[in-house]
C-alpha cells in the first residue's frame, strides 16, 4: 500500500504538470485481483490509491449474498468500483454503463490488462428511455467524476452520448441472469437510473448502493422534488434506506433523506423491505 501512494504521488505531480499526457503504461499494485492499472494519457493515477475504503467494508457485508449473482455498475467512469468488486468477488458476473467514452476506452484496458472474466463496459448511460442526451463536464476534466446527464447540475462543456431504458429484453443478458446489486453514481441522475431499472428491480429485488447528492437549501425545488419522486419510488417498490457512513461502512437506517449540505451523507443502501441489513 505504502509503495502505491508513493508511485500515486509522483504520477500525481507529473500529471498536473501535464508530463503524463502523451504516455500509456501500466504500473504494478498490490491489488487481491487487480494487479496492473493502466495510465492512459495521464488518466488512471487516482486508481493507485483507495479513495474510498468504506465501500470496501460494504461489499464486505454483502459479498455473501450478490456474489452468486450480477452486479451492475451504473457510472463506471474510469473504474474504481470494478477494482473494488473484482478484489472482492473476482467471480462475480460485473456489468458496467459509462457514457464517457473516454472511461469507457480506460474501463476496457483496465479488464484487459488484468485479464478479468466475465466483466463487461458498455458506452452509454442509463435513462428512462432511450435517446440521445447532452453529457456534462468539467472542461479541465476528460475523465470527470462529476459528470453528469441531467441539465442544470454541471456546467461545463458537454456533448452527445446515448442512454438507455433496459427493460427484461435488453441488451439479451437479464433473462438468463439475476440481479444482486445495482451501484449508481451518475450525479444527480439516480431517478432516470431507478424508473429504467425498475421492472428488475421488481423481478430481482437487488441491493442498490446509490449516491444521492445534497440538496443543499430549500430554495433548490428542483433538487428537492427529484429526491422526494425517488424517495416516493422506493417506497412504492417496499424498498428501506440505509445511510452509509464514510468513516467505517456503518449503515443506518432512515426514514427519508432530510435537507442538507455535507457531501460525507451522500452515500446510501435501498434495500427490499424484508431485508435487515446491519
Amino acid at each position: 500500500m505504502k509503495s502505491s501512494w508513493i508511485k500515486f504521488r509522483i504520477l500525481n505531480a507529473l500529471a498536473a504538470r501535464g508530463l503524463l499526457k502523451h504516455f500509456n503504461f501500466t504500473v504494478k499494485v498490490d491489488g487481491n485481483h487487480v494487479k496492473n492499472i493502466p495510465i492512459l494519457e495521464g488518466v488512471g493515477v487516482s486508481n493507485l490509491v483507495d479513495m474510498e475504503p468504506w465501500f470496501d467494508k460494504v461489499l464486505i457485508k454483502i459479498s455473501s449474498s450478490i456474489q452468486d449473482k450480477m452486479f451492475i455498475d451504473c457510472g463506471v467512469n474510469i473504474g474504481q468500483t470494478l477494482i473494488k468488486v473484482k478484489n472482492a468477488m473476482p467471480g462475480i458476473k460485473y456489468t458496467g454503463f459509462e457514457p464517457n467514452p473516454l472511461c469507457v476506452r480506460y474501463a476496457h484496458q483496465l479488464i484487459l490488462v488484468n485479464d478479468l472474466q466475465q466483466a463487461v463496459v458498455f458506452s452509454a448511460g442509463i435513462a428512462d428511455k432511450t435517446q440521445v442526451l447532452d453529457l456534462h463536464l468539467s472542461r479541465s476534466n476528460k475523465a470527470d467524476t462529476g459528470a453528469s446527464m441531467i441539465a442544470g447540475f454541471r456546467s461545463g462543456v458537454s456533448y452527445k452520448i446515448p442512454s438507455l431504458f433496459v427493460d427484461s429484453g435488453s441488451l439479451n443478458i437479464w433473462s438468463k441472469e439475476k440481479i444482486g446489486c445495482i451501484k449508481i453514481d451518475v450525479e444527480g441522475g439516480e431517478l432516470e437510473v431507478i424508473k429504467s431499472f425498475k421492472d428488475l428491480i421488481v423481478r430481482d429485488q437487488p441491493l442498490i448502493i446509490c449516491e444521492i447528492l445534497p440538496i443543499y437549501n430549500y430554495s433548490n425545488t428542483f433538487r428537492a422534488q427529484r429526491q422526494d419522486e425517488l424517495i416516493n419510488l422506493l417506497v412504492s417498490l417496499k424498498y428501506s434506506i440505509y445511510r452509509i457512513s464514510t468513516m467505517d461502512g456503518s449503515l443506518y437506517p432512515l426514514k427519508g433523506i432530510e435537507i442538507h449540505s455535507d457531501l460525507s451523507l451522500c452515500n446510501y443502501i435501498f434495500a427490499p423491505s424484508e431485508v435487515v441489513l446491519d
